[in-house]
């Protein structure tokens, strides 16, 4: 019988965020709480769906990318880490703005 990969204990070690140019990058990251929180490697999993899920839903991205990777080593704790990289592309900001005076 073997074990279940998805429940074995893991941390994520950092998180990197590409391609935000124009989207403060908090806003990416507030996405990802669920992610610092997980606490399984499923749960890190899990987590990253949902984070890309949400970010999706703000309707600012064009395209949405999370990729969950073993990181080196392990922590302190002696649990594995893993580290998270968030990649997006925005949409197009196609906006203008004028200003006029008229005087007479």
């Amino acid at each position: 019988m073997t074990s279940d990969p998805s429940s074995a204990p893991c941390r994520v070690r950092k998180i990197v965020v590409r391609g935000a140019e124009h989207t403060h990058e908090s806003v990416v990251r507030t996405e990802l709480g669920g992610v610092r929180a997980a606490r399984t490697l499923g749960e890190i999993g899990d987590a990253c769906l949902a984070a890309a899920g949400g970010l999706r839903e703000l309707g600012i991205f064009e395209s949405c990318d999370v990729l969950c990777d073993a990181a080196p080593g392990v922590g302190a704790d002696g649990l594995p880490r893993a580290d998270v990289t968030v990649t997006v592309a925005e949409k197009s900001r196609l906006t203008s703005a004028s200003t006029g005076v008229s005087t007479q």
